[in-house]
Formats: C-alpha cells, sequence, structure tokens
C-alpha cells in the first residue's frame, strides 16, 4: 500500500488536514460529519481512521 493511500489515524494529523483545532475534529465526528471509525479495540481512547478519499472529498466541499 502506497503511504499516501493509507488512513490518517490521529485527530492531530486529520486536524491539520482540515485546518481546524483537535476539538473541532472530535466535535464533527461526534456529530456524524466525518466518516470515521476507531481503530484499535475501539474503546474510549482509541485513534480515530479517516480514509484520504474521504478526507478530500470533505476538503473539497468546504
Amino acid at each position: 500500500m502506497k503511504p499516501d493511500a493509507r488512513p490518517l489515524k490521529t485527530v492531530k494529523c486529520i486536524a491539520h488536514e482540515l485546518g481546524v483545532s483537535d476539538a473541532t475534529v472530535r466535535r464533527m465526528a461526534k456529530a456524524g460529519v466525518l466518516p470515521v471509525t476507531k481503530s484499535g479495540c475501539g474503546g474510549r481512547t482509541s485513534a480515530y481512521e479517516i480514509a484520504r478519499e474521504d478526507l478530500a472529498r470533505l476538503k473539497r466541499k468546504g
């Protein structure tokens, strides 16, 4: 898998790509605006994961 095809896995990386704060990413995920999944075991502290295609689609919309 090419490095640019791998999903983004941290709130910080997602926030940087969107140009928003970490808290905004968490709010957007909770509201269902960001199509994220939880990686790892899916628990409270698991990292978010978002496909780069989904992120690119959101950036084009906004």
